[in-house]
């Protein structure tokens, strides 16, 4: 029996990974097992005895984040824990197709609630009360009211929602999908990548069978002006993402009291309640209100600058890397609702169950997209309405860059979410005529 290992990129390039460890157990004459640690090559068939039932292989590659994948015989199957990785069985030659990624779950610390914190704290904070969670992320169950299609006017003098037809629903957030918080860009920790840009974003995970298009929202928001956020410049590896304060402190705050604005920003668009002066649109909640729960992306722009997700090749290629990381950590799934979970617990992110789930799954290569954008993010929107250069210079085409045809074939729906008014002032609706598709329910 021969095992060939093949990596790629999402877009199906070639990659050569640094080192293939293969883990399993031979059956010796006597009956006893025994285990084999085995170095494989890549790209070329890999001799095993045909008493393995079972495997652990470990990727390691410089650039993208490595996999560790199971795989099992099951009645004359091989299937795998990993839908990043797919496997063809010809005769005594099985070969796995694995697909790497650059996404891995952004850093988290948690810090007793009377510490001092005057500097960047180099990840995101965590808390635990009731429940584990990100700083200001809480959701609750609410009371939406949801107009009926189309709309009805049932009473024209009553007040507030009597004047429409329209129904309740109650929103509970937690039980239907998990906040997440990703990091997206160069393989952290290599000394020689150490200012290479990443990006923060946040995920909406839904906890329900996806169907084998998945439907898809990328969220912009309006950009992150120097009057409340920290600045920073590219390779924006300094005070974003994960800055305790908008400007530096002479003096150190307890660490129940510091909201950092980058981390915080995309809980209250989503799913809090809102913090001090900052509003909550709880854009999750109109979504399940609404009877939709897609994956959301929302990327948090560094000091107004979106890089390569300004334009189309660099949307297509976080779309399909979020998919790859959601489904290679079976986040998500296409035909059940998923068995693994995000979690924070003890302060740490990770997938629970973390491996051993097999599947014959596969990381979609289409999805049904919605792109929206509120206030001044309708100008990041309109951007992707063309085909824009993709400043190759700075972000590395490997790891940033994708053909757009599959975003241009999946894309259904632009949603202007509180447009920027036509007051002169040169904001890009106003001058396109106000484009949009206001379908937010």
């Amino acid at each position: 029996m021969q095992f060939l290992v093949k990596a790629r990129d999402v877009n199906g390039v070639a990659l050569t990974v640094q080192s293939i460890h293969a883990n399993y157990d031979r059956v010796e004459p006597d009956g006893t097992a025994a285990h084999i640690a085995h170095r494989f090559l890549l790209d070329v068939p890999n001799a095993v005895d045909s008493s393995v039932r079972s495997m652990v292989l470990v990727l390691n590659h410089d650039e993208f984040n490595g996999e560790i994948i199971t795989l099992k015989e099951t009645n004359g199957r091989w299937l795998t824990d990993c839908p990043a990785a797919t496997v063809a069985v010809q005769g005594d030659l099985i070969t796995i197709d694995v697909a790497l990624g650059c996404i891995t779950f952004a850093p988290t610390i948690t810090l007793p609630p009377d510490a001092p914190v005057k500097d960047n704290p180099q990840a995101a904070l965590v808390d635990v009360d009731t429940i584990w969670r990100y700083r200001d992320v809480l959701p609750q169950a609410e009371e939406f009211r949801t107009v009926s299609t189309p709309v009805e006017v049932i009473d024209g003098t009553a007040a507030g929602w009597g004047k429409l037809r329209h129904q309740r629903a109650t929103v509970e957030p937690g039980k239907s999908g998990s906040y997440v918080l990703l990091e997206y860009g160069h393989k952290a920790g290599v000394p020689r990548r150490g200012a290479d840009p990443r990006f923060l974003l946040a995920v909406w995970v839904p906890r329900i069978a996806l169907g084998s298009t998945p439907q898809v929202l990328v969220f912009c928001s309006p950009p992150t002006k120097s009057a409340d956020y920290p600045v920073d410049v590219y390779p924006f590896r300094r005070d974003y993402p994960y800055a305790a304060f908008k400007v530096p402190q002479a003096e150190a705050t307890v660490a129940k009291d510091v909201h950092p604005p980058y981390t915080t920003l995309p809980g209250r668009y989503l799913v809090s309640r809102g913090k001090g002066p900052y509003p909550a649109y709880k854009i999750v909640y109109q979504l399940l209100a609404a009877g939709r729960n897609p994956i959301v992306i929302m990327p948090i722009n560094a000091s107004t600058n979106w890089g390569p997700m300004a334009t189309q090749r660099g949307l297509c290629r976080l779309i399909k890397e979020v998919l790859r990381f959601l489904y290679a950590r079976q986040l998500v799934c296409s035909r059940t609702v998923p068995v693994a979970q995000f979690t924070l617990s003890g302060g740490r992110p990770s997938a629970f169950p973390a491996s051993g789930m097999l599947s014959d799954e596969s990381v979609p290569t289409s999805w049904v997209l919605t792109v929206a954008g509120f206030s001044g993010g309708i100008d990041r929107v309109l951007d992707l309405c063309t085909d824009r250069p993709f400043e190759s210079k700075l972000y590395a085409p490997a790891l940033f860059d994708a053909p757009p045809e599959p975003l241009a074939a999946g894309w259904r729906e632009l949603w202007d979410i509180d447009g920027v008014a036509d007051d002169g002032k040169g904001a890009k609706v106003s001058r396109q005529n106000k484009v949009s598709n206001n379908n937010w329910m």
